[in-house]
């Protein structure tokens, strides 16, 4: 939705989207936006979400003495009684698989304190689990003993738990079954699991506390410390100093806890907090004057919104290319570096995934654009997956293979960077044509809501973009530019570095071909895929999705080989797209089985050979399609 003067406000989950009041937990209790901390917490205590780790099972890690089984649905076959229950039962011992190692382990948490025994709990993957727990922290039995070891891995293979005592008195009991999952089939926390406000417990509250108490490096980070006076005389005075109190220089302080005494009460933070003066570059500040909004634009036709979107496809693919170039010009390995390995190894994988990851997401925003037209068009709906020339009038930024440079990844951010101007930017276009959606509801007849949600999840993803890009560069930062690229591509120092140019060897300029032959195949078979109306069409978009991934294997081999990728599309494959016009795909892949095939007959290096069995099976598998 946007106010009235044009700004923007997105829904980001479908509680926030709904249209009804929806019962559960607040929106901002939602894992994968929320702020994964539990000291203690800023939007949910991850340690509440864990309470429930197993199902029937409630227990407590805010102890110094460790996990106290808290509650019990039932009593599942644990041999546990209500009788049991007269003293702290704590958590001693987890059966499972833990983090990305592949094999089921044991994991003592005998003298762990609460915390401690969470962080195994956190790092407990989804499946079978055996949870142990005793009377005690483990003075009546050796829990690393085999006898015991044994007995709990019998426990995980029969599925059945069991109880020891010493006459009457439990030693210690196990629980076996299936690790709990927290979110149901929406992808939001399951309301039948956690009771609303559940997940925020133990949070602080009120604010005020937790803003004058915690220092830099927390939430609060954010927060002055230390500031200049407002005309300037004084250059170190305390922002959390008591508005009754004298205004002094703050520099000859030895340390927090001296400023501390001098500082705002509890109650005067509750009461007087507003008064706090507003701070620009460290100044305080008495009055701020926000810059004026711009005006809304005008709003664009149903015809009009068509036309923007077409134009955006032809965006949205020109970037995707443009950023998957500019991802095999890094120097990065495949996977992930080792622990010990060089900082700049970390680094350069680090940005080369994350732009990688953003390419992916435009292949992700073409297909939302399509499914937008597809709805305002209807009958007369034809595929956009041409490739635009233009990807930023704005900047005048025509579509370009280039290495990630600096100037380059500085034009991605501004690309990607969020619009307050709704003629300015890919965003600000995006906006503009939400708001013609929403504020012309009669132009858009039962097709609103659904288009307003695709719309909104592209705009959502741009400002992800933008901070993406810009934490590659914070990164990069720390890597001399020289050591950004692949020696193979030349020095960054010569003018045409980085440009693609084809092979000179036989083999490389087969692979560029090949290359070129995944590119079109994508392409038609999305083509495929957003024109029919009825069958199969997410089996249609997963080939697509191979096809695309066919090509990044060949382009990986062709510059770790010391080539570029050239992503050529032949005039007739051109001159379809354009025209909204499906080129014969089957075709497409024959020739491209046949150029396999003459390929792998020429050239036999173990690496080409797996290649091309590979591409083949994923060709059989498309031409299934028809």
């Amino acid at each position: 939705m946007s106010d009235d003067q044009g700004y923007k406000i997105i829904p980001r989950n479908l509680t926030a989207m709904a249209d009804i009041a929806v019962a559960g937990n607040p929106i901002n209790t939602r894992p994968e936006s929320g702020v994964d901390n539990c000291y203690p917490g800023l939007e949910f205590d991850q340690r509440n979400l864990d309470k429930r780790f197993f199902p029937g099972l409630v227990f407590e890690f805010h102890r110094s003495d460790g996990a106290v089984l808290r509650s019990t649905d039932d009593l599942p076959g644990s041999g546990l009684t209500e009788a049991d229950f007269g003293r702290n039962i704590f958590l001693v011992g987890l059966a499972g698989q833990f983090g990305f190692d592949a094999t089921a382990s044991f994991r003592n948490a005998i003298g762990l304190n609460g915390l401690g025994v969470w962080r195994l709990i956190h790092d407990l993957q989804p499946g079978p689990v055996v949870v142990v727990v005793a009377r005690d922290t483990g003075t009546a039995f050796d829990i690393e003993s085999p006898a015991v070891i044994e007995k709990i891995r019998q426990a995980r293979d029969d599925g059945k738990g069991f109880a020891v005592r010493d006459g009457k008195t439990l030693v210690y009991a196990t629980f076996v079954g299936e690790r709990a999952r927290y979110l149901d089939e929406d992808g939001v926390v399951d309301p039948d699991t956690y009771r609303p406000g559940e997940l925020s417990q133990s949070l602080c509250v009120p604010w005020q506390y937790d803003f004058r108490d915690c220092g830099c490096w927390y939430w609060a980070s954010n927060k002055p410390d230390v500031v200049t006076s407002e005309e300037g005389r004084l250059r170190h005075i305390d922002f959390m100093r008591d508005l009754r109190g004298p205004l002094r220089d703050e520099a000859d302080v030895a340390g927090r806890s001296i400023r501390a005494t001098r500082e705002m009460g509890y109650n005067q933070m509750m009461t007087d907090w507003q008064r706090l003066a507003i701070v620009l570059d460290d100044h305080e500040s008495v009055a701020f004057e926000p810059e004026e909004a711009p005006a809304p634009t005008k709003l664009l036709s149903r015809d009009a919104v068509v036309a923007e979107l077409r134009k955006l496809a032809g965006v949205e693919h020109a970037l995707c290319v443009e950023y998957l170039y500019a991802h095999y010009s890094l120097d990065a390995a495949r996977d992930r570096p080792d622990d010990d390995a060089a900082d700049f190894d970390k680094r350069r994988y680090e940005a080369s995934n994350a732009v990688f990851r953003v390419a992916i997401d435009e292949m992700r925003h073409l297909r939302w654009v399509n499914q937008s037209l597809r709805l305002l068009e209807g009958a007369a709906y034809v595929p956009a997956l041409d490739r635009a020339d233009v990807v930023s009038t704005r900047l005048n930024q025509q579509f370009a293979l280039r290495p990630l440079l600096p100037r380059v990844l500085q034009d991605f951010i501004d690309v990607e960077a969020p619009s307050r101007v709704e003629t300015d930017g890919l965003d600000g276009m995006y906006v503009r044509v939400l708001r013609s959606i929403q504020e012309q509801p009669g132009d858009f007849k039962e097709i609103g809501d659904e288009l307003i949600g695709l719309v909104k999840l592209i705009i959502d993803e741009g400002e992800d973009h933008f901070e993406r890009f810009s934490n590659v560069q914070r990164v990069l930062s720390e890597v001399p530019v020289g050591r950004w690229f692949r020696a193979s591509w030349g020095s960054p120092e010569e003018p045409q570095f980085g440009q693609p140019t084809e092979a000179e060897n036989p083999e490389d300029a087969a692979l560029q071909q090949l290359s070129d032959m995944n590119y079109s195949v994508m392409l038609r078979t999305l083509h495929v895929a957003f024109a029919s109306p009825t069958g199969d069409v997410q089996r249609t978009i997963d080939q697509a999705r191979r096809a695309m991934f066919n090509m990044h294997d060949v382009n990986r081999l062709l510059v770790e080989r010391g080539e570029r990728p050239l992503f050529r599309l032949s005039d007739t494959a051109r001159d379809a797209l354009a025209a909204g016009k499906a080129a014969d795909r089957r075709a497409a892949s024959e020739n491209m089985r046949g150029l396999l095939d003459a390929l792998g007959e020429e050239f036999s290096t173990p690496p080409l050979i797996a290649l091309f069995g590979a591409q083949r099976t994923a060709l059989t598998e498309l031409l299934q399609l028809g």
